[in-house]
């Protein structure tokens, strides 16, 4: 599974992600960023992904903005190296109905870019 293709597909999760929806995103990271030893704990909770977060893209800004509905919230997290300014070079968004969902999508899209040529 291709990163960008998971976190279009992490997007659509109305829920939690379960074991078996996080498996092929461990091994997608895992085979671009083998360095990053990520584990499944780190992709099904929030707080473990901000740490994920930080080892990705260290000092980097996290913005979190969303509705908490049960069961189906509307979560944005943008990703971006600066929010003083409007000329980072890349910077990694995604939206999820879960909060980790949002994080997760991403930092996908983040880890993508760095390996991309």
């Amino acid at each position: 599974m291709k990163l960008l293709a998971a976190a279009e597909r992490i997007e659509t999760v109305a829920t939690q992600l379960t074991k078996a929806e996080v498996a092929p995103v461990l091994e997608a990271i895992r085979k671009v960023r083998p360095d990053l030893a990520v584990t499944e704990a780190e992709l099904c909770s929030v707080e473990q992904l901000l740490h994920f977060v930080d080892r990705v893209v260290p000092g980097w800004s996290i913005l979190l903005r969303g509705d908490a509905l049960e069961p189906d919230g509307h979560w944005r997290c943008t990703l971006r190296e600066n929010v003083s300014r409007d000329s980072d070079e890349y910077i990694g968004v995604g939206k999820g109905a879960s909060l980790s969902s949002a994080i997760l999508a991403a930092t996908l899209r983040v880890i993508d870019s760095q390996v991309s040529p």
